[in-house]
């Protein structure tokens, strides 16, 4: 009879065990770490790190799941759209100097000297135009570094979370998030969770995948 009493104990853990949600295993790992100091196992699961110690902490609630297309392939193709745009703007800019060297030789010498004077004549009608054509090649070239840091961060969440390096716009899939509301020390926080379930369009290969943290955030 013990033994069967033994069984059934063992049964009913593995049971609550297999309930436990995936969300709440990378939940329980990451602090877990970080209570232990352990950045290694931290970066392991999550990219963020708790902003403070951690002591006592429960999962008030999980938020519902939604799912998005995985945009890497998108993401690369804007970028090669900006990079078009940000050379013809270049090429364009350089071409409008040329054309008015003289003036613009005497304009840089002066703005050189003082950015902030206020220009007048030829130098004055050089100086707005110039701004103009100016201010649209920097806003260029900074949504071509952001379309980049985007990718960059994407890829990294990608890589973690079906924990294979090298992610390329090869890969398509979905990414799957939920909202995780933590009581942590009597504070509250709200945690990212994300999980890539990607398949390699060139081999065919599915790697497997995991939820992820991407962040947290303390409650306002």
């Amino acid at each position: 009879m013990r033994n069967v009493g033994t069984l059934v104990l063992v049964l009913i853990m593995a049971f609550l065990v297999s309930c436990t949600p995936p969300e709440h295993d990378v939940l329980n790992t990451f602090i877990s770490a970080s209570q232990a100091g352990n950045e290694d196992a931290v970066a392991a699961v999550s990219l963020a790190k708790f902003p403070s110690e951690v002591s006592s902490w429960e999962l008030v609630e999980l938020g519902p799941e939604s799912t998005s297309p995985f945009g890497l392939a998108g993401f690369y193709e804007e970028l090669d759209s900006l990079k078009e745009e940000l050379e013809d703007k270049i090429l364009e800019n350089d071409a409008f100097l040329q054309e008015n060297k003289a003036v613009y030789l005497d304009y840089k010498q002066k703005f050189d000297q003082d950015p902030e004077q206020e220009f007048k004549g030829k130098l004055g009608e050089f100086h707005v135009v110039w701004s103009v054509r100016l201010k649209a090649q920097t806003d260029l070239d900074r949504a071509f570094r952001d379309k980049g840091d985007d990718i960059d961060a994407l890829k990294k969440e990608a890589s973690l979370s079906i924990n294979t390096p090298g992610m390329s716009s090869r890969y398509e899939g979905d990414v799957k998030e939920k909202e995780a509301h933590l009581k942590v020390d009597g504070k509250g926080f709200t945690v990212t969770l994300k999980r890539y379930s990607l398949i390699n369009t060139e081999n065919k290969i599915e790697p497997m995948s995991r939820w992820i943290i991407t962040d947290i955030q303390e409650a306002s």
